[in-house]
């Protein structure tokens, strides 16, 4: 039997998320259920392991399976999985449409990439109405509901109309923009209404904070004629979330990592490996990357031969017809890149479109000398402090964008501004040519700083708001 989370109140802990911890996968023909992958579950899923939360998502295909499931194998997951069922006719409006082309692009800045339209925003309140029902039905006047990401907005206020009493705790993984941006959007009143019901609101960074509250302070109305969740305002802190850093790092050490990741070291035949991993989104910044990678090998002939780049990029909302373009663009991109450079012997950028298991990608990240983080926008971004804990703070260079949350606090990065190719390029020579005792330097104090917040300390933080 799972232990259970005791909060504070002395209640349970009950997470609320878009994506379960757990997913059905067919295998030697059977279903089983295996751990979903992404930063949420990768920073949760030890919590839910290791204290018994309640964890209530999506289920993506697993709500009938796992009712079905027999108690024992159930049991194989420490935690509670708690699945909402979402109508067929509500998905794609919800997540593809209102998720991932109204707020995903909005709250990360890209208001020309931003789609607005009245019956996403419907399918997205069922869908959150669906949440809260689930929550509803769970929790208990001690319990603190921590509800996480843009997904779930109106649900704060949804359970408090229901009258929850419950503590509810509410952080958003992504950016929030200024105020002047979160403007354009129509529903600006409902979902500011939906945060504000929260009792505390965490945040990535503290120009977060700033912008969440001027858009409270200018678009939800106090007073009277506001309502009690319109008028009330929520504890707002910048809570950046980040890594188990000794657990990776100890992973990184095992015999099977240390293998792999030789062997991907002799696949390169001594060259620089300059290493970049993130989902396949405009917003991490891979086509502005390549125009860099094409400018250093165009204007340093020198390193043609000398270094590789390893490009990881995780399939992400496959099917939406955005997405399957700028794949084509990146593909075509690479394909150019390497039309135009490679040698019989050496291709410069070797490019891998797929998810990763754990151990191989920590391998990965022993492997390479440099990486190469250079998202448009990012709330954190977690693979750079995943680079650090692999490589056990000891050698190795990070080309950080300084528009990723974690720029803030991983000083030893060399920052850069990704919109300039000329600037990224000569952030990857340096990082290449930099004395084996500067990069040793830095990435002891980053891997330092790492060790002193860790996921476990954002968890306490969070939960102590």
């Amino acid at each position: 039997m799972a232990r259970e989370c005791r909060t504070r109140r002395g209640g349970r802990l009950l997470i609320v998320a878009n994506r379960l911890p757990v997913r059905p996968v067919p295998e030697a023909g059977r279903i089983a259920i295996q751990r979903s992958v992404g930063g949420l579950v990768s920073a949760l899923g030890p919590l839910a392991e290791r204290i018994g939360a309640s964890w209530i998502g999506w289920d993506e295909g697993l709500g009938d399976l796992w009712r079905r499931l027999a108690p024992s194998r159930r049991g194989v997951f420490p935690f509670l999985v708690s699945p909402v069922r979402l109508a067929a006719p509500l998905r794609e409006p919800y997540y593809n449409g209102f998720c991932n082309a109204t707020l995903w692009p909005l709250l990360h800045s890209f208001l020309g990439r931003t789609e607005f339209n009245g019956d996403w925003f419907a399918a997205y309140a069922s869908a959150n109405r669906a949440f809260a029902a689930r929550v509803r039905a769970t929790a208990r006047p001690r319990d603190t509901i921590w509800i996480h990401d843009y997904h779930l907005m109106l649900v704060p206020r949804m359970l408090r109309e229901a009258g929850v009493r419950s503590r509810i705790l509410f952080f958003l993984h992504i950016p929030f923009p200024s105020a002047d941006l979160f403007q354009h959007l129509p529903w600006r009143t409902e979902i500011l209404a939906g945060l504000a019901s929260a009792d505390a609101v965490g945040v990535q960074g503290p120009e977060h904070v700033r912008h969440l509250r001027e858009a409270l302070d200018r678009f939800l109305p106090r007073g009277p004629a506001a309502g009690v969740a319109s008028a009330s305002r929520p504890a707002v802190r910048a809570v950046p979330i980040s890594i188990d850093t000794v657990r990776l790092s100890r992973l990184a050490r095992s015999p099977d990592v240390l293998r792999r990741a030789q062997s991907v070291r002799d696949s390169f035949h001594g060259r620089h490996v300059v290493l970049s991993v993130e989902r396949l989104d405009y917003s991490k910044g891979i086509a502005e990357r390549l125009r860099a990678i094409d400018l250093l090998l165009e204007t340093r002939r020198d390193l043609r031969g000398r270094v590789s780049f390893l490009q990881l990029s995780v399939p992400s909302r496959e099917g939406v017809r955005s997405y399957d373009r700028y794949r084509r663009e990146i593909d075509e991109m690479v394909g150019r890149i390497n039309g135009r450079f490679s040698r019989p012997e050496w291709v410069p950028i070797r490019y891998l479109f797929r998810s990763l298991p754990e151990a191989e990608l920590l391998a990965y990240y022993r492997a390479a000398d440099v990486a190469l983080v250079t998202p448009l926008k990012d709330g954190m971004n977690l693979v750079a402090k995943e680079y650090i804990a692999a490589r056990g703070g000891k050698d190795g260079a990070l080309v950080l964008s300084e528009f990723a949350g974690s720029a803030r606090e991983l000083r030893g990065a060399l920052l850069v501004n990704p919109h300039s190719a000329h600037h990224v390029a000569g952030a990857i020579h340096a990082a290449m040519e930099m004395p084996a005792a500067e990069r040793r330097t830095r990435m002891a104090g980053m891997y330092r700083h790492l060790l002193r917040h860790t996921v476990h300390d954002w968890v306490r933080k969070c939960l102590a708001s």
